[in-house]
């Protein structure tokens, strides 16, 4: 039988407590933050180039009832002008339902859509820490400070752009947290969220398939069905199944430009190849061998993963992988290394407390990627795919834990 331990009338102070927590993290810090940085991000989001000028004109065609012609070139660049005649027009290709979301800030003016939304992101990123809050022991300065290291360039890229990676960030962290208790089915849908950037959701997916978890790939179709619907809804079945054809098309030579699709500044395989091959291989040769690699990473992933044994872990090395192998990939994208980060940080925070030889090479990688983009931004380069390798050194340390005897289930 199960007794209240608190008596009838009287509130949990424990509970009080973490709404308390949350009341801080998702709105008196985000509101500071903002305050803080919103003559900075003001000056940088709204400038020549913010990615939130497509999500504002997409919100815009959407809440005029012109869903039919979401992705209208000339429609989204004159809606883009009138609204911010400084700002570089930037197309609108993320799928239909993502534009929904967007209409209500279509309503205000563009720079007080912006602070709504940097708002928001604001406190997406608060509800992450809220969420991992009490996930194992308290880190030390040094767990901290990596952690940091691993969000920094990534989440102020996401804050200046406006971009919708945190919001990305939080779905895998919930879903995260749901698969991790064994909830397979509404573990998937919840990741169905993410899906405003198909190509982070859908490696991941193939991993967690290969390993026979049929009720997570269940739930995670389930939510792109009904997605699916709501884009149907929003925009009419000819321009959702047409809808793949585009995506295929923005990656042309014709087209890349228009949609600002540059490989040597994607921070992934793709990136990286390009940088190292782009010079010296025809297209075809250097696709065909991004393909490869991307292949041949996805199934060494597979092979090293131990759900039962180390599902943290596992999970991890599952979303780096994922990063990597995405076709498409910018900057702030990295942002979902938080949950990588904290989980490997929190592993060896428990079981290898002691800063060894083995201990700080496998958390090198996360200094490596701040120290990258730092050196970048120093000398004004953009070709951001040289950053690959930190992720990619991050895989073979997610890999030499699992496979390290002493893993054991957080």
């Amino acid at each position: 039988m199960h007794i209240n331990a608190t008596p009838t009338g009287i509130s949990d102070p424990r509970r009080h407590n973490r709404r308390l927590e949350l009341f801080f993290c998702t709105v008196v810090v985000p509101a500071f933050l903002l305050a803080v940085l919103w003559i900075p991000l003001r000056a940088a989001g709204l400038g020549a180039s913010a990615d939130f000028i497509q999500f504002y004109a997409a919100g815009k065609i959407v809440a005029s009832g012109q869903g039919g012609k979401l992705y209208d070139a000339n429609l989204q660049s004159d809606i883009q002008r009138q609204v911010a005649p400084n700002v570089e027009a930037i197309l609108f290709n993320h799928p239909p339902f993502e534009a929904l979301f967007y209409a209500p800030l279509a309503h205000f003016r563009y720079p007080i859509a912006f602070a709504i939304w940097t708002s928001l992101n604001l406190s997406f990123l608060g509800l992450v820490f809220f969420l991992l809050r009490d996930y194992g022991p308290p880190f030390g300065l040094a767990e901290r400070l990596l952690l940091l290291a691993t969000a920094f360039y990534p989440v102020l890229a996401a804050l200046i752009q406006g971009q919708d990676s945190l919001w990305i960030l939080l779905a895998y962290l919930v879903a995260f947290l749901v698969f991790r208790r064994g909830r397979d089915f509404p573990a998937g849908m919840l990741l169905g969220f993410a899906l405003i950037k198909p190509q982070l959701v859908l490696p991941f997916a193939f991993l967690v398939m290969l390993r026979g978890r049929w009720r997570f790939m269940a739930g995670l179709v389930s939510s792109a069905l009904i997605l699916t619907l709501i884009s149907t809804l929003i925009a009419g079945p000819s321009v959702v199944i047409h809808y793949p054809c585009m995506l295929l098309q923005m990656n042309d030579s014709g087209h890349a430009a228009t949609f600002h699709l540059f490989p040597e500044t994607m921070p992934n395989l793709r990136g990286l190849l390009t940088l190292l091959l782009g010079s010296a291989a025809p297209p075809s040769a250097l696709n065909l061998s991004i393909g490869i690699f991307s292949i041949a990473l996805l199934f060494w992933a597979g092979r090293q993963l131990a759900w039962k044994r180390a599902f943290e872990l596992s999970f991890a090395l599952a979303l780096v992988a994922t990063l990597l192998v995405s076709f498409h990939l910018l900057v702030h994208d990295l942002s979902l290394l938080i949950i990588p980060a904290f989980l490997l940080l929190s592993r060896l925070n428990v079981y290898e407390r002691k800063w060894s030889q083995s201990k700080i090479l496998r958390v090198a990688p996360l200094a490596l990627l701040f120290t990258v983009f730092l050196v970048m931004q120093f000398f004004g380069r953009r070709d951001f795919g040289i950053a690959a390798i930190a992720p990619l050194f991050l895989v073979l340390s997610l890999s030499a834990t699992l496979r390290s005897n002493s893993v054991v289930q957080l």
